[in-house]
This record gives C-alpha cells, sequence and structure tokens, in this order.
C-alpha cells in the first residue's frame, strides 16, 4: 500500500503519480494487487482502472480513498 505525493514543494504536481501508476501494471504479476491510498479529491481512479486493471474503493471518507487494483490474470 502507498500513498503517493502529489506535491513538488508548495506546488501540486502527480506527474510523478501517474508515471508510476503506468508503470505498475508491468510490475505485477497476473493476479498481483496494488493497493493506493490518496486524498480523495485527486483524480487517480480513471487512471488506476485504465493502467492497472479493475479498481474497487475498498474504504472512503471525505478525505481519503483507498483502492485495490488488480492486474488480471493471464488466461
Amino acid at each position: 500500500m502507498s500513498n503517493p505525493p502529489f506535491h513538488r514543494g508548495p506546488a501540486k504536481d502527480s506527474s510523478d503519480t501517474f508515471a508510476w501508476i503506468a508503470a505498475a501494471r508491468a510490475a505485477l504479476r497476473p493476479g498481483g494487487e496494488l493497493w493506493l491510498v490518496f486524498n480523495s479529491h485527486l483524480p487517480y481512479l480513471p487512471a488506476l482502472r485504465r493502467q492497472v486493471g479493475p479498481t474497487s474503493i475498498e474504504a472512503q471518507d471525505r478525505t481519503f480513498i483507498v483502492t485495490r487494483s488488480m492486474r488480471e490474470p493471464t488466461p
């Protein structure tokens, strides 16, 4: 599980996190899971679904979201 940064100094910058999400699929074995916690206002959920695989929200409150993304098993 990771809570990736979205600041570079005082400025908001999620580019490193988006690059990390893009690389996650290659790092996961088929059936492997990526758990991520992030501030609920950040737009990571579509990127996780598109780039890693099926993604579910495991917990959420007003501030944070906890997601579980899975690289689909190969047939």
